[in-house]
């Protein structure tokens, strides 16, 4: 699953990352490529780039943030990442800090050498309906409609839920029973993806921002 909405804690790999120096043994290699989508649709001034390259257990090897300045499509992107070890590539284009197109898990091979991808072609990501906002520790994730199903997304990811009893507040779980649970009380909300529990989370104040 990509997680570039979740970034991981940073770890020490690369210069991408830590904006430190790299001890002497650790060699560092460029993954290159560009990113591109079929609908004609043109980025706005506000759309911004996040490439991440993930390797095992989803540890971020590189990543890289850039806001796309009036350019269009494809738009080309480079990440380093630490020499002989594979990983998978994936890539967000925002609008308005919102998910737009996505793709994910581009693999790569364990190499010394520097890669090109070539142009990876994104898929839009539709606007959830009547959806809220919720920040939790750091992740965002969004709870709506998505055709006319309650949807919870986060990190790409649009999970189906259906409502259960609760006590008080909206209580909702993943369907087919993958262990997501949201239950939501108000302006706040607890969140557990796949039987992983995620930090408290506060509703986003949409009136708030610029």
């Amino acid at each position: 699953m990509f997680r570039i909405f979740a970034v991981a804690p940073a770890l020490a790999v690369t210069l991408a990352l830590t904006g430190q120096p790299l001890a002497a043994e650790e060699q560092t290699r460029q993954i290159s490529g560009s990113l591109s989508y079929m609908q004609k649709i043109a980025l706005p001034a506000d759309a911004s780039v996040t490439v991440a390259a993930t390797g095992a257990f989803d540890t971020i090897l590189g990543e890289a943030q850039f806001g796309t300045e009036g350019r269009q499509v494809p738009i080309p992107f480079s990440v380093d990442v630490p020499a002989n070890l594979s990983g998978r590539v994936g890539a967000v284009i925002r609008v308005g800090g919102q998910p737009r197109w996505l793709v994910e898990d581009v693999p790569y091979r364990a190499s010394e050498e520097a890669v090109d991808l070539g142009t990876l072609n994104l898929r839009q990501i539709t606007p959830l309906a009547f959806d809220t906002r919720f920040d939790c520790g750091g992740t965002e994730v969004a709870f709506g409609v998505l055709g006319e199903r309650a949807t919870l997304r986060i990190d790409g990811r649009d999970i189906e839920m259906e409502q259960v009893r609760a006590a008080s507040g909206a209580r909702y779980q993943g369907v087919g029973g993958d262990g997501t649970e949201f239950w939501s009380k108000g302006d706040a909300a607890m969140l557990s993806v796949a039987g992983r529990e995620m930090p408290d989370c506060t509703r986003i104040d949409e009136s708030a921002k610029p």
